[in-house]
């Protein structure tokens, strides 16, 4: 069985553009969303690949968090891959690490199925997280 480990990476937002109550980032309200442009870099700092995603703030949930969807498409040198999910953004801000399910769409990533998991580097401003990618057949 095939098991492809993408880790020791780090993903940068490096462009946004922000649709809703244009308050300054981390915030958003329902209705809210933020499209995305990431850079994904090695242990090195060398640009390896890149992300497009779109992150919607769906609603409250019953404890008072915001709940966020993502919707992402990456390219790395091997293939390509898309995930989505929805996570409670204040756990996220918080430190928890999101995970979401990923599935293999193109080069040697195409049929494979996993997880696509990221946890913030603080401080938020940076628009940085470490990144971690687990496929298999």
């Amino acid at each position: 069985m095939e098991n492809i480990v993408i880790d020791n990476v780090t993903e940068k937002t490096v462009k946004y553009h922000y649709i809703g109550q244009n308050e300054p980032l981390p915030i958003q309200k329902v209705g809210d969303a933020i499209v995305y442009f990431d850079e994904i870099y090695d242990a090195d700092g060398a640009t390896i690949g890149h992300t497009v995603g779109m992150v919607t703030a769906t609603h409250v949930a019953p404890n008072g968090h915001l709940m966020t969807h993502y919707e992402e498409a990456i390219e790395l040198p091997d293939g390509t891959l898309r995930s989505s999910g929805t996570i409670d953004r204040q756990l996220m801000l918080g430190g928890e690490w999101a995970r979401f399910p990923a599935i293999g769409t193109g080069g040697k990533f195409l049929g494979l199925t996993g997880t696509r998991e990221w946890g913030l580097i603080l401080p938020v401003s940076t628009m940085t997280v470490n990144l971690r990618i687990h496929l298999h057949a």
